[in-house]
């Protein structure tokens, strides 16, 4: 069969609408801009429903092909089972250009003579500060354990996709760093053939938001947790910052938490406590708009992030970021800039932290997001893509 010029396989188990996540909106938004450059993009993503088992859509240049797979842990397996079948079929095409997010790359057996690209959103560090304190295991809930417990697997199967990759992407520096540290082995390939290239924003919306949505006066503070609802993401950590400001005679503040997760419920069971706004899952677009409206301070006290999007986001919507001061915090997080690191675990300086980012220029902020324009970080990945040679 002969090749296929400028076409890929996109792979990943997580794509929109589906799933709210970072990996989900970032594999979409790189699809779209790929398929608007004039490549011909076949994404294989999960999702489908139990009684379609499969279904097939076509928008243009990208060719969404969806298929069942059980979601339950470890759902990469099941994804790269399920999907096998695709993948051979678009390889017979003549298609041999693959980038796939990790870690599914390993498990894709039958990608021979193909060159494969692959994305990491993180390594295994993002498990281990699951383990660092006892408040974990008062916190988290039965549904978190096995994915916390998953870390010396998901350690060798990243360490098998950077081996069979033949490029490899990074979403932040501190990712690359961490792989090189994890594989010291493998540290002259990653180098070689790695490159960072952040997921990237959306700027130009992100302006026209901040510039025709203008901020609605409230009468209190309102500060945003934006995020999945599991123990690493930090949404204990932001409901104690609030309970100890009101503690210490901050009445006038309030909490908005979106997204969904584990611990969802107990966030509802707080907001009867504290001054929450639990929104649950909120579309994007409606997202964003509440986000510019209102949101004085973003609190995202997480204590792993690969490349943290919604922080990003906002930031280019002039909102100062509070985190805890944390390796991958030191590369989107400037202190007295575009918001404030706080020490590890202190909430009652994140919250000093966060009183005083509210004196930060809302302009410097929004200017400092600009270095993680999508046009700047999708260019670098298209380039990668073409060096390999469209397959």
């Amino acid at each position: 069969m002969a090749k296929v010029g400028k076409s890929l396989i996109l792979l990943t188990h997580e794509y929109p609408p589906y799933v709210f996540g970072g990996v989900a909106y970032y594999s979409q938004q790189l699809a779209k801009w790929l398929a608007d450059r004039g490549w011909k993009v076949y994404v294989i993503a999960g999702r489908a429903g139990r009684k379609e088992r499969a279904t097939v859509h076509q928008w243009g240049n990208i060719v969404e092909v969806r298929i069942y797979f059980p979601d339950i842990p470890p759902r990469w397996v099941f994804f790269v089972k399920f999907a096998e079948r695709f993948v051979g079929m678009l390889l017979q095409k003549g298609i041999r250009l693959v980038l796939s997010n990790s870690p599914l790359t390993g498990f894709l057996h039958i990608l021979e003579n193909v060159k494969i690209t692959t994305v990491y959103h993180g390594t295994s560090y993002a498990l281990l500060p699951f383990f660092k304190t006892m408040d974990a295991l008062k916190s988290a809930k039965p549904g978190e354990i096995p994915l916390y417990f998953s870390y010396p697997v998901l350690r060798s199967w990243i360490r098998r996709d950077l081996i069979r990759s033949d490029f490899n992407i990074f979403v932040a520096r501190h990712v690359r760093l961490e792989a090189e540290s994890l594989y010291p082995e493998l540290a002259p390939k990653i180098r070689q053939f790695g490159a960072v290239a952040y997921p990237g924003i959306d700027c130009r919306l992100l302006c026209d938001i901040k510039r025709y949505e203008p901020r609605r006066k409230r009468m209190k503070l309102v500060i945003a947790f934006v995020g999945r609802l599991y123990y690493n993401k930090g949404v204990t950590y932001a409901l104690e910052t609030v309970e100890n400001l009101i503690k210490k005679g901050e009445k006038d503040v309030e909490l908005w938490v979106f997204g969904t997760g584990p611990l969802q419920r107990w966030v509802a069971m707080k907001s009867k406590q504290l001054p929450i706004r639990y929104f649950g899952f909120v579309e994007r677009s409606k997202l964003l708009s509440l986000l510019a409206h209102y949101v004085d301070v973003l609190l995202h006290p997480s204590l792993y992030e690969a490349a943290p999007m919604a922080l990003v986001e906002a930031q280019a919507l002039g909102i100062p970021t509070i985190t805890f001061d944390l390796p991958w915090a030191h590369e989107f997080v400037i202190n007295g800039v575009n918001g404030y690191r706080a020490p590890y675990p202190d909430v009652e300086r994140l919250g000093e932290m966060v009183l005083k980012a509210t004196e930060l220029d809302p302009g410097k902020v929004a200017l400092s997001a600009k270095r993680f324009d999508r046009e700047t970080a999708f260019r670098v990945v298209e380039s990668i893509l073409e060096k390999m040679g469209y397959g």
